[in-house]
């Protein structure tokens, strides 16, 4: 008969092995979804569009990362036309998504979160940046009106957002 530390042993044991053998075969729901409409490639990136679930800007970077990618980042005009295509060609135009941009840490400079540098393009909807009540800290992107696929400073802490998540093509993280 076996001694009740010995059998704490093995209960400790085996759940050792199921927390670890779980948390090795864990792949995300998102990613499970790998075909899902919300996906496309630009340029060397992988976008997944969210329109599942809004969130503020610190959960919407957690959540990427937590999928092997970053928040997005915008380089240039005509990345920024294919994503605002995207969200176009799939009804989200009343949609508005996060950016990994942020000047949280210096005023007036706004830099990519996600890969640390400096923004150099930036399509700001008119009239923006407000900086409204100095509390506007993060940037979104959308469709506003007839401006076209533009960006707008807001709260950080707003939850009402949606967000766009991105990757490199190679994709390692992501079992492409």
């Amino acid at each position: 008969m076996m001694s009740l530390k010995a059998i704490l042993g093995v209960i400790f044991l085996c759940t050792c092995i199921v927390y670890v053998k779980t948390q090795e075969e864990f792949v995300s729901p998102v990613l499970n979804t790998r075909k899902n409409v919300n996906w496309f490639n630009y340029l060397g990136k992988t976008y997944y569009v969210d329109s599942i679930f809004q969130t503020n800007f610190y959960r919407a970077m957690q959540f990427c990362r937590q999928q092997g990618m970053q928040l997005l980042s915008i380089n240039s005009e005509a990345e920024n036309e294919r994503i605002g295509k995207f969200v176009k060609d799939k009804g989200y135009l009343h949609n508005r998504f996060w950016t990994s941009a942020t000047n949280l840490a210096t005023a007036n400079k706004w830099v990519w979160l996600s890969t640390g540098y400096d923004i150099t393009f930036f399509k700001w909807y008119p009239g923006e940046p407000n900086k409204h009540n100095n509390t506007e800290n993060c940037i979104e992107v959308g469709w506003f009106g007839t401006a076209g696929f533009t960006w707008n400073d807001l709260e950080c802490s707003r939850t009402d957002k949606f967000f766009i998540c991105e990757a490199t093509s190679d994709c390692h993280n992501l079992h492409c």
